[in-house]
């Protein structure tokens, strides 16, 4: 049995996983004490423990847990019967719970309908929800908290608007929503002396890195462009950041279309990333890069004028490309998906080419790709790097119409 009191019980389908993680991770930065099968390290052993019994020990948590929370998306609620054993134990410990108090709180992940399966009477669509998309935890966790006593601190959100590169790095912070109203460049710029900005020499120049950013947003005021000259340079880097959200930006490399050896948006170690609306455009080698992440979404996006390829995506719990354009670029491996899963929906490939005839469209190692209306076009002889059957993936074979590829 639990010797500890557990506050939340966490209950998410396989493909959910990255983000109930973030969540585990949100409630324990708080203060509470929530549980799942598999938390996040460093707490990997906070969950089941070699040995257990997983059954017990998910009735034991069940039955200790203040509030259960069951996490929804578009995905897991088509295979409801994932967690019919957790909530067969939610709703018969519901009837422990005393009349008026909060027990079961659904949290929609992204855009879908709440299961009206019922199980002993009782369907999670009878309780209101609260929506947390793209990750976006704040309320849930506040909600929580003030249940517990725990109030957390509003957060005191800073707006500002920015007009050059200097100002922009000035004003980088948590819990700050940037406008931007003028296009500059990231180039050689004063650097101020803060835990969250720094910079990395690379081969001709600097980049710029921010890290440790919560809740920040940066939004273009029109189509303003954010471009760095050094060829080596990635524009921006984000490392340890655990919620960023870009918007309404071109982002990319000012030298022409050529060879760079930087990417054009690059993540490390970052929680939830949503990209919407945006051009990131070459000759930086890939639009964006992706290294374990909990989630990235890009929505809306062009992606174009790359030297090497669109995207990597490594060790990224779920990324998510939707209403996305990805064109006029030579590759190697156009997309490249390490120990991750991708999802591609409503989105197109075109007039793009790879370098050599050994090159694929996607490259993937131990990853799950899937799609849902995806069209890619691409040479003859060409090699798709998945099967051209994929449900949801339409292929077609035509020529392109590229400037001849340079190599640095």
């Amino acid at each position: 049995m639990y010797s500890v009191d557990i506050d939340v019980f966490i209950s998410y389908a396989s493909e959910d996983l990255h983000l109930a993680q973030a969540l585990y991770r949100r409630l324990r930065e708080t203060g509470l004490k929530p549980w799942m099968d598999k938390p996040p390290k460093p707490y990997s052993l906070d969950g089941l423990r070699p040995g257990d019994l997983w059954e017990d020990r998910l009735r034991e948590a069940i039955s200790a847990a203040k509030y259960f929370v069951p996490l929804f998306s578009s995905k897991s609620v088509t295979k409801i019967g994932y967690v019919q054993s957790e909530f067969r134990q939610a709703l018969s410990r519901l009837a422990l719970v005393p009349a008026g108090s909060v027990y079961i709180l659904p949290v929609r992940l992204e855009d879908c309908e709440i299961p009206r399966v019922r199980i002993d009477g009782i369907s999670f669509a009878q309780y209101q929800y609260i929506d947390c998309f793209h990750g976006d935890f704040y309320t849930l966790v506040s909600y929580i908290a003030e249940l517990e006593g725990n109030a957390v601190t509003p957060l005191d959100f800073t707006d500002t608007t920015v007009s050059s590169g200097d100002e922009f790095l000035a004003n980088i912070r948590s819990h700050t929503r940037m406008g931007i109203d003028k296009s500059f460049s990231l180039s050689n710029l004063s650097i101020p002396d803060v835990r969250e900005v720094s910079v990395q020499e690379v081969f001709d120049g600097e980049e710029i890195i921010l890290r440790d950013l919560e809740n920040f947003t940066l939004v273009g005021h029109g189509r303003v462009e954010l471009t760095v000259e050094p060829r080596y340079a990635t524009t921006l880097t984000f490392k340890n950041c655990p919620s960023v959200r870009i918007r309404g930006l071109s982002l990319g490399h000012r030298p022409d279309m050529g060879s760079c050896m930087g990417a054009v948006l690059k993540f490390e170690d970052c929680g939830v990333v949503v990209i919407e609306d945006c051009n990131l455009f070459g000759c930086g080698t890939y639009g964006i890069e992706a290294h374990r992440c909990d989630s990235v979404t890009l929505v809306d996006c062009n992606i174009f004028e790359c030297s090497q390829g669109f995207a990597i995506i490594d060790s990224v719990g779920r990324a998510k490309l939707v209403g996305c354009e990805l064109f006029d670029t030579w590759f190697y491996s156009a997309i490249e998906v390490r120990f991750s899963d991708l999802i591609m929906e409503n989105s197109r490939v075109t007039n793009s080419a790879p370098h050599s005839i050994s090159s694929n469209v996607f490259s993937s190692y131990r990853s799950e790709v899937s799609f849902s209306n995806v069209c890619i076009e691409i040479p003859t002889g060409v090699d798709l790097g998945l099967p051209d059957n994929a449900p949801g993936l339409t292929v077609s074979r035509q020529a392109v119409s590229l400037p001849p590829a340079e190599r640095g």
